[in-house]
């Protein structure tokens, strides 16, 4: 919360020294304790920056918000007005809407736009065959047109692929995930990742942690490695890779909230 603080004192061209992470705690202080005095110390910086905004006519824009907690944090001029405003997006359903606001509903990708985001990621440029446009339509048919971020690994993997041979189609592409999507002994798999994280409602997270399993166990859990372990440096070398790679943003973020 802090840093978003100075990055909006940045973006204003303000001082931001006065903003830091410093919470008192003494050793005997309970959790319950320790949390009220964060929450303090992020109540007095609101207030801070609540003065800075005063005055000036802005537009706050807050992506991907989860919570009306998180709203309330940056709303530094209470109810809407004229000198501020804040713009959301969100991809869960606002049933208590603040007074004064205003919603608009964005419709899932369709296929035109899945296909033009698929397209980007990809790397394809020119006009395309009808040959590799039907293998597009299979491979965003097995991946999926709810989420962006299924259109966009898809894109990558092609591009992946491709860099690794510049000789193979995308016709090729599509009948290994093709094969791989409909193979019998991908359904027990896929049902048992279902059910092991069914409890994670978030469909990002969800996804992010079926992936980050099943990388795990690819790698680790393998017929031709006879020790009962894996070297600790080995598993947080793979976890720094899959987390924090740039691609990886929304996945971050989702496991981060």
């Amino acid at each position: 919360y802090i840093d978003c603080l100075k990055r909006l004192c940045k973006q204003l061209g303000v001082p931001s020294n006065k903003f830091n992470c410093d919470v008192f705690v003494q050793s005997g202080d309970s959790k319950l304790k320790k949390s009220a005095k964060v929450v303090q110390a992020m109540e007095k910086a609101k207030l801070e920056m609540s003065v800075i905004f005063a005055g000036r006519k802005t537009l706050l824009v807050l992506d991907d918000v989860w919570s009306h907690e998180d709203v309330e944090m940056f709303n530094f001029d209470g109810p809407a007005t004229p000198l501020f405003s804040i713009l959301l997006t969100t991809r869960i359903f606002d049933g208590e809407p603040s007074a004064g606001s205003y919603s608009i509903d964005v419709e899932l990708l369709s296929q035109t736009e899945a296909n033009h985001l698929f397209s980007i990621e990809a790397g394809l440029e020119g006009v395309l065959s009808t040959e590799d446009t039907e293998a597009i339509d299979l491979i965003l048919e097995k991946t999926g047109y709810l989420l962006p971020l299924a259109v966009r690994s898809a894109g990558r993997y092609v591009k992946t692929c491709r860099t690794l041979r510049a000789d193979t189609s995308l016709s090729q592409i599509a009948d290994v995930l093709t094969r791989a999507t409909n193979s019998s002994r991908m359904s027990p798999l896929i049902e048992i990742l279902d059910c092991s994280f069914s409890f994670v409602t978030d469909e990002t997270t969800a996804f992010a942690f079926k992936l980050f399993f099943s990388a795990f166990a690819v790698l680790f859990c393998r017929e031709d490695i006879l020790r009962p372990w894996v070297p600790w440096h080995a598993v947080k070398l793979l976890w720094k890779a899959l987390r924090f790679n740039k691609d990886m943003k929304d996945i971050n973020i989702a496991l981060c909230k």
